[in-house]
């Protein structure tokens, strides 16, 4: 089963970007969700996108992955139009490289919607799924419920990682704090 062997989270400033990839190596899955201040497309070159690019509030988000080379990656570049923002990056480990997302759903929503937002639940068609839900909000605190759950977080937003045995719909988990807004997104990996 996949599991997760590195993660970070990095701040941006500009429209070019070069940020480390915590450690990893070959045939490792890198996954980056990128949320930009930006009018323009986030792009990372040799990194496939998972989902097409949404907007909200002038910010910028999108998933994207790569399977690492011989001797791993060290670094990538994201590109957007102009502005700063926040990346979460997870490195996991065999997840397998022909088909690593089996599934991807979001929910957008503007800045200032509200203080709580519910993950959607789709249905992951493989056993033994890691699920990773990306979080972005304005505002200084933020929470998942249930409150013992795992995150990876920096200012601005959280990477959330659950584990599923059977193929099935993904449980629903409701994230509360300052302004939760942004996007909340989850891939199987």
């Amino acid at each position: 089963m996949a599991y997760i062997v590195s993660s970070d989270y990095q701040v941006t400033s500009g429209t070019s970007n070069t940020l480390d990839v915590p450690i990893n190596q070959q045939n490792d899955l890198i996954l980056v969700f990128a949320n930009v201040r930006t009018s323009g497309t986030l792009a990372i070159s040799g990194y496939t996108g998972i989902d097409s690019q949404r907007s909200i509030d002038s910010y910028q988000t999108r998933w994207f992955y790569k399977i690492a080379g011989a001797g791993g990656e060290s670094t990538f570049t994201l590109t957007s139009g102009n502005a700063g923002g926040i990346v979460g990056i997870v490195v996991v480990r065999d997840a397998g490289t022909s088909n690593p997302i089996d599934t991807t759903t979001n929910i957008y929503t503007s800045a200032g919607a509200g203080t709580t937002l519910t993950s959607p639940s789709p249905t992951t068609t493989t056993a033994n799924c890691l699920i990773v839900h990306g979080v972005i909000w304005d505002g200084t605190t933020a929470y998942v419920d249930p409150d013992d759950a795992d995150y990876i977080g920096g200012a601005g937003g959280l990477l959330h990682i659950t584990v599923q045995s059977s193929a099935a719909a993904i449980p629903t988990f409701t994230y509360r704090g300052n302004k939760i807004g942004r996007a909340s997104g989850r891939e199987r990996v």
